[in-house]
């Protein structure tokens, strides 16, 4: 798997950056046809219209405010991770 890293300098605070890049619900604000439904662990995000299309589940491994969160993608679909 490739590595990819994106980075991006922005005029916000740490605190601010974090509330923005960790707010899950707002996901498919982004990304087309896709809406997100928060869980136990993480967010499932289903991207299709209607009943088709698939489900791109994410738990949050790892959690360190406000530097690093870990997202595991456990769908058919989509696998792998983001940090």
């Amino acid at each position: 798997m490739a590595l990819i890293q994106i980075v991006r300098e922005v005029q916000l605070s740490p605190s601010d950056a974090w509330s923005r890049l960790t707010a899950w619900e707002r996901h498919g604000e982004f990304v087309p046809l896709t809406t997100v439904a928060l869980t136990d662990h993480g967010f499932d995000a289903f991207t299709g219209v209607g009943p088709v299309g698939f489900h791109d589940p994410m738990d949050v491994v790892d959690w360190r405010e406000p530097s690093f969160c870990r997202l595991e993608k456990r769908g058919r679909v989509v696998t792998g991770w983001a940090g």
